[in-house]
């Protein structure tokens, strides 16, 4: 990853490569290092104080707002999870989906209970985020 890249969607579709090859490799392991997880859970929770949160995670969540039992639903959902899934953090490229799909997709991905699919949909959402960021600052894609 040393050569320049022409833009930011190279330099992103070139890291979700990466990523994906090395998670791949990782699963043929007896054991996966910790570097994934470390890398997963450096992605915020969806639903936090905002006060938390960077500004582009507080404007990327601002769809999730909603009444305190709603976001105590969030909560509990982060936390089933969280224990369903060891290590990880739900990820997904909200992109102005509304609190209930959000909420939704994270129910389906629970029972589907696929740690090694949540890992790929993990890094494959942190790429989608980082190329809509990218396009928000106007950079060349």
């Amino acid at each position: 990853m040393t050569r320049p890249h022409a833009n930011y969607r190279e330099f992103i579709e070139l890291a979700r490569e990466y990523m994906l090859g090395y998670l791949q490799e990782e699963e043929q392991k007896p054991k996966i290092s910790p570097d994934i997880s470390k890398i997963i859970l450096a992605h915020p929770r969806l639903g936090p104080s905002k006060d938390s949160l960077s500004s582009h995670s507080a404007s990327e969540q601002k769809s999730l707002a909603g009444s305190e039992e709603e976001a105590e639903k969030l909560r509990d959902l982060n936390q089933r999870y969280e224990e369903t899934f060891p290590g990880l953090r739900y990820v997904v490229f909200v992109n102005g989906r509304s609190r209930n799909a959000v909420m939704e997709n994270m129910q389906e991905r629970i029972a589907r209970n696929d740690i090694l699919l949540e890992r790929r949909e993990a890094f494959g959402a942190m790429c989608d985020i980082a190329c809509d960021r990218a396009r928000k600052l106007g950079a060349k894609l």
